[in-house]
Order: C-alpha cells, then sequence, then structure tokens
C-alpha cells in the first residue's frame, strides 16, 4: 500500500445518519481477505460463497475506528470498537452469545447509510457478550455485545452487491 496521499476531498452534502442497521457474523475464515477481490477498499468478489448470520438492530448500535501509530517502534494499526444492542432474552439467542464469545468471527457491519464495512478480516475479532435484564418494566431484557479488533489496515468497505449474492455473503436468519 502506497503511503504517498493520492486525492483530496470537497466537503460531503450534510445527507450522513449515524447508527447501525445490521450485523452480520462470519465464522472465521483465515482466508477470507487473502481470497476476496479487492479494489480501492472495496471488497467486490469472493473466492467462494461464504453463509453469513444476520442480527437486526436498532437504537443504540455504534462503531468506531482508531489508528495506532508508535514513531519510536515504526508501527502503525488500527483498534476497532462496536457496541451491539439486541433486545429480548431467550434460549436461542444465548446459544449463539456462547459461540460469539469463545470464537473469533468476522462482522460485517451495515451502517444507517447502506454502507458494509468487515470487521476483523486477518485476526477475527474479540466478543463479549454480556446478558442483563433491568428492575422496572420499561428498562431493557437482552444482550450488549462488545466487540474489539486489531488489525493491520482500517476495515474494508464491502460492496454491497455482495449481500445476498451467489457466489458472496448469503444470509442466514
Amino acid at each position: 500500500m502506497a503511503s504517498d496521499l493520492t486525492a483530496g476531498r470537497l466537503e460531503p452534502e450534510k445527507t450522513s445518519v449515524g447508527g447501525l442497521k445490521n450485523a452480520y457474523f462470519i465464522n472465521y475464515d483465515a482466508d477470507l481477505k487473502s481470497g476476496a477481490t479487492i479494489t480501492a477498499n472495496i471488497i467486490s468478489a469472493l473466492a467462494s460463497p461464504v453463509p453469513v448470520f444476520k442480527f437486526e438492530l436498532r437504537g443504540g448500535n455504534s462503531y468506531s475506528e482508531k489508528s495506532a501509530t508508535d514513531r519510536a517502534t515504526g508501527t502503525t494499526f488500527w483498534e476497532g470498537n462496536a457496541t451491539i444492542i439486541l433486545k429480548k432474552q431467550d434460549a436461542t439467542t444465548q446459544e449463539q452469545m456462547y459461540a460469539i464469545a469463545v470464537g473469533r468471527p468476522q462482522i460485517i457491519l451495515e451502517d444507517n447509510n447502506g454502507n458494509y464495512r468487515l470487521l476483523g478480516a486477518e485476526f477475527g475479532c474479540e466478543c463479549k457478550p454480556d446478558t442483563s435484564t433491568g428492575a422496572s418494566f420499561g428498562e431493557m431484557n437482552g444482550y450488549t455485545i462488545n466487540i474489539t479488533t486489531s488489525e493491520k489496515t482500517m476495515s474494508d468497505f464491502v460492496s454491497s452487491t455482495l449481500i445476498g449474492a451467489v457466489g458472496g455473503f448469503t444470509p442466514i436468519n
């Protein structure tokens, strides 16, 4: 990857919104990124179809990514943090929370602008699911998943045409 700038950026229109719409969990695949076609930081094709497990999101879900650079050691990497809130506890979801906790899935996050980003493409994600129920009727009953990543590069965008496409990411509910 070149380290010289190749483009600038104009101020965009005020049409962007925050928040996450869906999370797609993938059982860790060490060859996922190396077998993908990536052009200009967008994954546009995969070597073979990959099943993804879709979790619909609403409310206080978020993702951020920060660079960690140290001139003394000559390192630069990216740390990602996401919080996913799943409402209502049930036995099926609890089983999936265990699998998420002990595995290191790769995760595609779809934001409310229609962008898809692949987290943990090379090294996977560390997921820490918690379960809680509030004291009163109006408080949450469900799961909160805290997700962290450490990767060599920023999370790649995923072409929206790959979600649900033959030869792409096949959602399973």
